[in-house]
């Protein structure tokens, strides 16, 4: 980390956790965010093995490779969405493995939580791209009636799953969402407004 920062002369910082550990993800995540005030890549490259034949795992041999290599990946990008869409930019790259697509020998783990993260990825696109569009789309409806069966047709889905996701995306529904931006809009117009009284 430190030769990093000394050759591209920019702020590091470390954190420690384990992948494994859905608190943990959702703890550096946070941590970086507080210390940077954004996250702009998440790269889930966290990998192990543990090599037997199908009817030799144990219980813990199948849970210890699919915590890290898939669970990780889930919970970290999970905790970095929500901030990534709110933003309107960010990247997350998922780590898989060629085993994941044609399986190997003694790898059986290993190639499960490859494999799924391919359905992740994809899950993740779709989900991030929904929210993004849903977002943009209230968004632009600041001076406007919000109108959300108009929306949930753009974004082709009905306008329950348009609400309910937006809501779980952003802690409010359409409507409350849009009410917050235009009172904060408001706030700000009262901040940088003059208002002093001058006699005449």
């Amino acid at each position: 980390a430190q030769d990093f920062a000394s050759r591209y002369s920019t702020a590091v910082s470390t954190h420690r956790g384990n992948v494994a550990s859905p608190d943990d993800c959702r703890r550096v995540v946070s941590e970086v965010l507080e210390e940077h005030g954004r996250l702009d890549i998440l790269i889930n490259n966290a990998g192990i093995t543990i090599d037997k034949t199908i009817l030799k795992l144990t219980d813990d041999d199948w849970h210890k490779v699919l915590d890290v290599n898939l669970s990780g990946a889930f919970f970290l990008s999970q905790a970095v969405l929500g901030h990534m869409v709110e933003r309107g930019s960010g990247r997350i790259i998922n780590v898989s493995s060629i085993i994941g697509e044609i399986g190997n020998i003694g790898q059986a783990n290993y190639a499960a939580s490859k494999s799924g993260l391919f359905g992740l990825t994809k899950t993740f696109a779709r989900e991030a791209a929904f929210l993004r569009r849903a977002k943009d789309l209230v968004d632009r409806s600041y001076a406007e009636p919000l109108d959300v069966i108009a929306l949930a047709r753009q974004a082709r889905v009905s306008p329950y799953h348009f609400s309910r996701r937006f809501k779980e995306a952003f802690g409010e529904t359409p409507h409350q969402y849009l009410l917050t931006r235009r009172v904060e809009r408001a706030q700000e117009l009262l901040r940088n407004t003059d208002l002093s009284v001058t006699e005449i």
